[in-house]
């Protein structure tokens, strides 16, 4: 069919979240029956493409195109439900990979491609092996701080320079175990001394 020859117009549109262009294709726009649609979406997931003429009952719908998230940009880390903590006691951090969009990236990540820096008074250590990869965009991590004080967490992939900070975490101190008292080896017999 030669569209060039005829009054015809189109109405494009996409599901979800996608933008077309044009969203009206006229007879113009088709060079030997075919015509050129753009379409965005920033939204990862699945669009369809939808063509009909305005008010049409019957609409030409494409299959699934699939949406996949852009390239690593940045994390999401996300500590304890309180953020705060007890001195001594294992919590988890959550980290998720985001694509430039908010995606989250879905191909594995290695976890030893990120440090991690830690920022404030308290001292969290890593309390496993290493950095797990991360698979559908997740890694969790598993720390623990002798030291009370507050920190934020910073990873950064180090091949993409992706970067992400968590919330301040609060280390507060654990409940009182002992004492420790501090006394002179020996004094002689009706001398005060001190303890501390």
């Amino acid at each position: 069919t030669n569209y060039n020859d005829s009054e015809k117009v189109f109405a494009v549109s996409a599901t979800g979240s996608a933008s077309v262009n044009p969203e009206l294709l006229k007879p113009s726009a088709f060079t030997n029956g075919t015509a050129r649609i753009s379409i965005i979406d920033k939204v990862a997931g699945t669009v369809r493409l939808s063509i009909a003429e305005p008010g049409a009952v019957i609409r030409s719908i494409s299959k699934d195109i699939r949406i996949a998230p852009d390239r690593l940009n940045s994390f999401s880390l996300r500590g304890p439900g309180s953020l705060q903590v007890q001195a001594g006691t294992r919590f988890e951090i959550e980290m998720i990979a985001k694509d430039m969009h908010g995606n989250t990236i879905t191909e594995p990540i290695n976890g030893k491609g990120v440090s991690l820096t830690f920022k404030g008074e308290a001292e969290p250590k890593l309390d496993m092996g290493s950095i797990p990869d991360f698979i559908n965009g997740m890694s969790f991590l598993r720390l623990v701080s002798n030291k009370a004080g507050t920190f934020v967490l910073e990873a950064r992939d180090v091949a993409t320079g992706s970067v992400g900070f968590s919330d301040t975490i609060e280390v507060i101190n654990a409940p009182l175990h002992s004492f420790k008292i501090f006394t002179p080896l020996s004094v002689s017999a009706g001398d005060p001394f001190e303890a501390s």
